[in-house]
Parts: structure tokens; C-alpha cells; sequence
């Protein structure tokens, strides 16, 4: 459970130094469901952002997709945080980081 936290913790610090990133949405779906594309960092990366507010964000970042954090801990990667944040969805940033929280965990 110590660990979690300290993962939650470093994620927020890293969406604060997140000024150089740039959204822009690509495509967006008949039933709301934007694509955004995050240019600034390494590479270029989606996110989807549904319609549907019981659907997780997705993002293509390795964070995701292979052992990073954000699988390994099942919280979101810093990329759908601070997409979040711009759009001035602050209040579901820290629900977010916690989702894949279980209170069980040691």
C-alpha cells in the first residue's frame, strides 16, 4: 500500500512539470467519445477520452501498454491526468489516480 502511494505521489508531481505538452483533438465520435493526440514528449500519443464516464481513458503511451506504472498500479498515466486537468476536470484527477486502488493491498 506504501508503494501505491508513493507512485500516486510521483505521478502528480510529474502531471505539475507537464507544461510543454500540447492536446489536440483528432477525431471525435458520433457518441462524444474524443481522440485527442499529446505532442511535447518523447512521441506522439492517443488518448481516448469516451463519452461513456464508466469507460477508463485509454492512452498508447508505454506507461500503458507495457510494464509500466500505470498497468503494474492500474492507475492512469500522466498523459490522461493532465489532459484532464486542462479540460478543468480537476475533481476527477485524484479519483482517477486512485481507481485502481485497493484498500486491501500491503
Amino acid at each position: 500500500m506504501i508503494r501505491k502511494f508513493y507512485v500516486l505521489k510521483k505521478r502528480i508531481e510529474k502531471v505539475t512539470e507537464m507544461g510543454q505538452y500540447k492536446f489536440s483533438i483528432i477525431k471525435e465520435k458520433k457518441d462524444g467519445t474524443k481522440i485527442y493526440l499529446v505532442e511535447g514528449g518523447k512521441e506522439p500519443y492517443k488518448i481516448i477520452l469516451y463519452s461513456d464516464p464508466r469507460k477508463r481513458p485509454k492512452c498508447n503511451c508505454p506507461d500503458n501498454l507495457n510494464d509500466g506504472l500505470a498497468k503494474k498500479f492500474g492507475i492512469y498515466c500522466k498523459h490522461i491526468v493532465k489532459l484532464l486537468y486542462k479540460l478543468g476536470q480537476e475533481g476527477e484527477i485524484l479519483s482517477i489516480l486512485l481507481s485502481g486502488y485497493n484498500k486491501d493491498e500491503t
